[in-house]
C-alpha cells in the first residue's frame, strides 16, 4: 500500500524497470528488518538498516550506497522527509591502484611488434 506511491513516481519518471526493482526491493527490505510503517520509521532504523548490510550481509560500499539512495528517494521525495544521515553517512568508495605494465612487458609488448609503423 505505502510502496504503491514509490511505484507510481518510478513510472511517471520514466526510470529503467532495474532501477525501480531495485528501489523497491530496498523499501521493502528496509521495512521488513524495521518492522515499522514508513511513516514510523527513523533516522536510526535507516542507520541500523545500513550497518546490518553493510555487516551481517556484507554487501559491498557501492550496493549500501544504491540501498541508501533508493531510501533517499522515498523518504525524501514521496514522505517528504529529511534525514541528516542521507547527507554525510554515505559509505566510501575503496580507492583501486591503476593496472600499470611492468618494464618488462612493455618491452615485451614492443618486441612483438612487426610493423613498427603501427
Amino acid at each position: 500500500m505505502y510502496l504503491d506511491a514509490l511505484k507510481s513516481e518510478l513510472k511517471i519518471l520514466n526510470l529503467s524497470q532495474k532501477t525501480a526493482k531495485v528501489y523497491l526491493y530496498y523499501n521493502q527490505d528496509l521495512l521488513t528488518f524495521c518492522k515499522k510503517d514508513p511513516r514510523m520509521v527513523r533516522e536510526a532504523d535507516i542507520r541500523d538498516y545500513i550497518q546490518y548490510l553493510l555487516e551481517q550481509r556484507q554487501v559491498s560500499g557501492s550496493t549500501a550506497r544504491l540501498a541508501l539512495n533508493a531510501l533517499k528517494f522515498y523518504y525524501f521525495r514521496i514522505q517528504k522527509r529529511k534525514f541528516n544521515f542521507f547527507l554525510n553517512h554515505l559509505p566510501k568508495r575503496p580507492k583501486r591502484l591503476p593496472v600499470v605494465l611492468s618494464k618488462q612487458e612493455v618491452g615485451r609488448l614492443l618486441a612483438a611488434v612487426k610493423n613498427q609503423k603501427h
